[in-house]
């Protein structure tokens, strides 16, 4: 596996954090946590694209665009939790 797999992978593992970020309401600062999160996933994503092209490495065809459809749903699904939501309101 090379380096541009182990960023993908990574970002793989991200998600269920950064779901539980956005969903969390007990936790303290928990949409900055969720921010970072998503920035860190973001500078991964660009940096495997250009250590692969560097490289010329041929990353697993099946796990990049998997990774970026499951991430971009989760991210959808965290604010669509998220955005209708306000304190007091009842759904």
């Amino acid at each position: 596996m090379n380096l541009a797999n182990k960023l993908t992978m990574f970002r793989v593992i991200i998600v269920p954090f950064f779901v539980f970020f956005m969903s969390a309401e007990f936790v303290p600062l928990r949409f900055l946590w969720a921010l970072i999160l998503f920035a860190l996933a973001s500078i991964t994503d660009m940096l495997d694209g250009k250590i692969a092209r560097k490289y010329d490495m041929v990353t697993d065809s099946s796990s990049t665009p998997w990774q970026t459809r499951y991430w971009s749903r989760r991210r959808l699904s965290a604010s669509w939790s998220w955005g209708g939501r306000t304190r007091g309101s009842r759904s």
